[in-house]
């Protein structure tokens, strides 16, 4: 019989400024975590917000990792890069009636940057230009299973709608990592780490419509 897979950690920051001293702490549990396990420690950049990265960021956070000892295993991965594969995730969701467009503004916007309802009736009259959305269920419930807490049920009503990307920016939180086909499952990571919330790394359940096998 195959034995367990091996340990693959990884530590994932944005380039928006220096790395800052939470984000030092989760890549450092991260780095000990792999490394306690005898696994790689990977690193995968979240160039993904143009308005919001600073020139240099990336590099400097680079380095402060590099100077506080913490050396990743492989060579850095760039989301950036793979804009072609969030397109085709997107347009994958769009097929299977997952999505949809939303113009509103902040204002215009419910608790936790809901949509709350207002532009799934008027697809007809959102443009393209505008952030895309998941049409979550009104019962749909995220189940994380915690390595020291065991499995943790977190409601989400009031956090509907989430958003997955807008003009100029790509939001991959939700389900690129998890459900089609994203770095975390082509490079197989069975961890990772970021700053907030640290202790929740683990499985996430999504909503039976979104769990189809990758294009």
């Amino acid at each position: 019989m195959p034995g367990p897979e091996p340990y693959r950690g990884r530590f994932a920051p944005s380039p928006t400024g220096p790395l800052h001293l939470g984000s030092l702490i989760a890549a450092l549990a991260s780095y000990l975590d792999a490394r306690h396990h005898g696994g790689s420690w990977l690193l995968r950049m979240e160039d993904l917000d143009p308005p919001r990265e600073e020139p240099g960021a990336a590099q400097a956070i680079l380095d402060s990792l590099r100077h506080h000892g913490l050396h990743w295993d492989e060579q850095v991965m760039w989301q950036g890069e793979r804009l072609t594969a969030y397109a085709e995730a997107l347009a994958h969701l769009q097929g299977m009636g997952c999505l949809f467009h939303c113009d509103c503004t902040r204002a215009m916007l419910g608790p936790d940057g809901a949509c709350s309802g207002r532009c799934l009736p008027r697809q007809h009259e959102v443009g393209t230009a505008a952030a895309v959305r998941v049409a979550v269920p009104a019962d749909c419930t995220i189940t994380f299973e915690d390595r020291l807490q065991g499995l943790l049920d977190e409601p989400i009503q009031d956090r509907r709608d989430a958003e997955l990307a807008r003009p100029a920016t790509w939001l991959v939180d939700l389900l690129p990592q998890h459900r089609l086909g994203h770095i975390d499952s082509r490079a197989k990571v069975l961890a990772q780490a970021r700053p907030r919330p640290l202790e929740r790394s683990g499985r996430v359940t999504l909503p039976s419509a979104m769990r189809s096998s990758p294009p």
